[in-house]
């Protein structure tokens, strides 16, 4: 039996003839329950389960302790705890009442520390909702969250289940960085280039609430965050959007074994900078299988913006948005200044990046070494149809003819 004391096994031993076909049964103690078998038996996760008996046979029945649940929002979620260190940040995790409650605010997980040691939270969905529309709004100066801590909204499966875990990240954190200019991000596993998308959450101590929303498709997925509380059914005006994100570069994985959770963890294990416990609180959670159609603004003037420029060295992207045309009929380019000449980005025979339908837009602008070195970009928004400078490098600042807008930032 593993853990020992975990629960018993019938029989537990004898002798037999041989090609016999035996039925065992695992029996769970207190605050554990069954989970599989170990050794040659005839269905490792069945209860009770069959061995024939054609040698010696050693089999080992795993228990594991009996998760605890809460309701909220109308759902079962079960509580993380481990008193051996988990991921996610090699942390320890509590489900004492302390640690994970509902009241009338939320669902509340905090950051305790207890016994010299900090326990985070995590709860997770009894089961998986499928394609649709996700959205949860988050009470509290989230955009403070001290630096070293993160709160995650997210998709997730277990590795053994899925790969890339189907992971879809709502995250706040500065990554233990104080003067990160960004507090908040969408991310997809794999995280590599372009998979992470940094942003700015400014909240007014006046009204500091969020919602989020995640729309999962066969053939995308879209994040989006607003200022203020709403829901499925009471969309938000488009001028509360903050940043939304949509990806369709990759085969989109299905639902089916993930669940939807929340978790506020320590990054690295690293305490809190500030030596304070924290609370983060989930005020609502939802969903529908329809997508809904938010609304946005009337058209503009063509115009673009860099919303993000990733520090020296990083694995992001430059990140920006569109305004005022039809995305699908333009694209941008973009340029870097290095040692005093512009070089286009992010490939020669990759000049021009697609825009999102909502308008955003990323671009990796360090694709060779030297490019740490950059001090300056330059974008403009152009027709697809346009055929601006091939910069490798140019002298002067390149000159686009058919520009729309142009937009630039320094480092």
């Amino acid at each position: 039996v593993s853990p020992s004391g975990a629960g018993s096994v019938s029989p537990a031993s004898g002798l037999y003839d041989a090609w016999t076909t035996i039925t065992l049964t695992a029996a769970a103690n207190s605050g554990f329950v069954f989970d599989h078998w170990v050794g040659n038996v005839s269905d490792a996760g069945s209860n009770p389960t069959e061995i024939a008996l054609s040698q010696n046979e050693s089999v080992q029945a795993v228990f594991a302790p009996k998760v605890k649940q809460i309701s909220f929002a109308g759902r079962q979620w079960f509580i993380k705890a481990s008193e051996t260190r988990a991921d996610p940040g090699q942390n320890f995790f509590s489900g004492a009442a302390d640690n994970v409650w509902v009241n009338g605010s939320g669902l509340n997980l905090a950051l305790r520390y207890r016994d010299n040691k900090y326990y985070c939270s995590e709860v997770y969905l009894d089961r998986s909702l499928g394609f649709g529309a996700y959205f949860f709004s988050l009470s509290g100066r989230v955009d403070l969250l001290d630096p070293n801590l993160v709160l995650g909204c997210f998709t997730w499966a277990d590795p053994q289940k899925a790969i890339w875990h189907k992971e879809f990240d709502f995250e706040f954190t500065k990554w233990g960085d104080p003067n990160n200019a960004t507090n908040a991000q969408f991310a997809i596993n794999p995280f590599y280039l372009g998979m992470v998308q940094r942003y700015l959450a400014n909240l007014p101590d006046s009204a500091p609430e969020l919602t989020c929303y995640l729309v999962w498709q066969p053939m995308y997925v879209e994040f989006r965050t607003y200022a203020g509380r709403y829901a499925l059914a009471s969309l938000p005006p488009a001028a509360n959007l903050i940043r939304s994100w949509r990806y369709d570069r990759e085969t989109i994985p299905a639902p089916s074994d993930e669940s939807f959770r929340f978790n506020l963890w320590m990054n690295n294990n690293l305490g809190p900078s500030d030596g304070q416990e924290a609370v983060a609180t989930v005020s609502d959670f939802g969903w529908q299988s329809a997508v809904p159609a938010f609304p946005v603004l009337p058209p503009a003037n063509p115009a673009i913006e860099i919303t993000y420029l990733p520090p020296a060295g990083s694995a992001n992207y430059l990140q920006g948005k569109a305004y005022g045309v039809d995305f699908s009929t333009h694209r941008v380019v973009a340029y870097i200044k290095v040692s005093g000449v512009w070089w286009i980005k992010p490939y020669l025979d990759q000049p021009l990046t697609a825009i999102s339908q909502d308008g955003s837009w990323s671009c990796d602008v360090e694709t060779d070494p030297g490019d740490v070195g950059l001090t300056e970009v330059l974008v403009h928004l152009i027709p697809a149809a346009a055929q601006p400078p091939l910069c490798l490098p140019c002298d002067a600042t390149p000159a686009v003819t058919g520009s729309l807008a142009q937009a630039t930032a320094a480092r």
